[in-house]
């Protein structure tokens, strides 16, 4: 029987791949959920000293259809700039997470709200990818879609 799979092989392989396996929602990560709120924390709160600590040197940040932003300076500046534009809140949830001993890409939705008024401002996609260096987890590249209210 070599290189053939018997029956009880096909068998098991197919409780594996059965739709109900697929349809458990992905357990949110402990410290994907940490790194997140951590960062909304920093944001919303407008503190860009803490907010700048937890990017890496050289990371990178994607706005759909804008170019590339390059450097952690960079990126708390653009932050920094539509944070001080109409001081929103973000909001998110994670959706999805893949967790290695140093690496965690979480993926998620956001929506971005008024401050005063609490009027939904912006919302959609998000993804960020965690990296764990010498100094602990650091924020190394993210990415936002914005999809229609």
């Amino acid at each position: 029987m070599t290189g053939q799979i018997g029956i009880a092989g096909l068998a098991g392989a197919a409780a594996l791949l059965a739709p109900a396996a697929f349809a458990q929602p992905a357990p949110v990560n402990e410290i994907a959920q940490e790194l997140v709120e951590s960062w909304l924390a920093a944001l919303n709160g407008m503190d860009f000293a803490t907010f700048s600590g937890l990017y890496t040197e050289d990371a990178q940040l994607y706005f759909e259809g804008l170019p590339r932003i390059v450097g952690r300076t960079a990126i708390v500046a653009a932050w920094t700039a539509d944070m001080n534009e109409s001081s929103p809140v973000t909001r998110a949830a994670i959706t999805n997470v893949l967790s290695s001993l140093d690496t965690q890409l979480v993926e998620g939705t956001y929506e971005v709200v008024s401050r005063d008024s609490g009027m939904a401002l912006s919302g959609g996609s998000f993804v960020q990818i965690w990296i764990f260096t010498e100094a602990g987890w650091r924020l190394d590249r993210e990415g936002w879609k914005a999809e229609g209210l």
